[in-house]
């Protein structure tokens, strides 16, 4: 299994740029890279994207990294999907699996009658940067798998975006061959709902079943191995991003990972942590994105992160960070 860490980090290699550069006040350890499916906060995730654009002094980056993805960078689950028998087979396969998964965005499918289309959604919030570097990378690989997979030259028809145009506008039409539409409501992607039923070249029943059969004892090893703290973390903050609810309760996060209450407490403490303590991190994440990213009061922040008086959020955030939340705002 191969996360889009991994990739990018293997096409910065490539490019002969220090690792240890790249990884420069990340805190992203050897263990973040092994991980087929890592989780960086967003205090890490943004510190990467801005090492890479500083580094490659590219600002196009986010897509420039990403269009040299392959099929073959995903090992044994590619040569699965390569087997599958259609299109939509292969698709299903890659999001069961999990492959090349990305730490700030996960793609969201609808299938109706008339479309296919595939939104992104945040992890959590993200600066502009950090947002458009995701969205990039997410739709050159995508764009990149279904050429590739079907043969099709359009298999898109149209990408709406969330952000407003950058620079190097033009780059997006001659990469992805459709029309691109900036300033949109919601980052998605109109696909052209054929594409699902194209029946692949390689398709190989004998061989699919022998990779399918490999690839589901590797997950269910990685699965096992998986940090508890970081799928509860995930819960939390991916819940909250979505909704703009409070954060989910310890029975909420339990029942969506089909565990019991006590097993997760149990599971938590055997990591070293807590649900409290995942539950803060989570709230000291957010309110270091409102404070630097938004123009939000400190008692809109307060409020929406559940705290009902601003006195218990100043006091929470100094133990959270040891430091002031006046020191978190942006110089005027």
């Amino acid at each position: 299994m191969y996360s889009a860490l991994q990739f990018l980090i293997s096409r910065l290699d490539h490019a002969g740029i220090p690792r240890r550069e790249i990884l420069r006040g990340t805190g992203i350890r050897q263990n973040d890279l092994d991980d087929p499916w890592p989780y960086l906060d967003y205090q890490q995730y943004q510190r990467f994207v801005a090492n890479i654009y500083r580094l490659t002094g590219n600002p196009a980056a986010g897509l420039n990294l990403n269009r040299g993805f392959r099929i073959s960078h995903m090992g044994l689950p590619g040569f699965a999907t390569l087997t599958s028998p259609d299109f939509r087979t292969a698709r299903e396969m890659i999001m069961n699996y999990r492959v090349l998964k990305d730490t700030a965005l996960f793609p969201v499918h609808k299938i109706d009658r008339k479309n296919w289309i595939m939104a992104f959604r945040e992890t959590y919030p993200l600066g502009d940067d950090a947002r458009r570097f995701s969205s990039e990378g997410q739709l050159a690989r995508t764009a990149q798998f279904c050429r590739e997979l079907s043969g099709w030259d359009d298999p898109i028809v149209s990408i709406h975006l969330s952000y407003p145009a950058p620079e190097y506008a033009d780059l997006y039409e001659d990469i992805f061959r459709c029309p691109v539409y900036f300033g949109d409501t919601q980052t998605r992607v109109v696909f052209n709902k054929a594409l699902l039923y194209v029946p692949l070249p390689n398709a190989s029943e004998e061989v699919n079943d022998l990779c399918r059969h490999e690839c589901q004892l590797r997950l269910s090893q990685m699965e096992a191995r998986e940090s508890v703290k970081n799928k509860v973390y995930q819960e939390l903050s991916r819940h909250y991003s979505l909704d703009g609810d409070a954060l989910l309760s310890l029975c909420d996060v339990a029942g969506r990972m089909y565990l019991s209450p006590r097993t997760l407490r149990r599971k938590l403490l055997a990591e070293g942590t807590s649900f409290q303590k995942i539950a803060n991190a989570v709230r000291r994440d957010l309110a270091v994105y409102y404070l630097q990213e938004t123009g939000l009061s400190t008692k809109e922040i307060a409020h929406s992160l559940g705290y009902r008086s601003v006195n218990n959020f100043h006091r929470a955030f100094k133990e959270w960070t040891g430091d002031r939340i006046s020191s978190y705002r942006p110089a005027s």
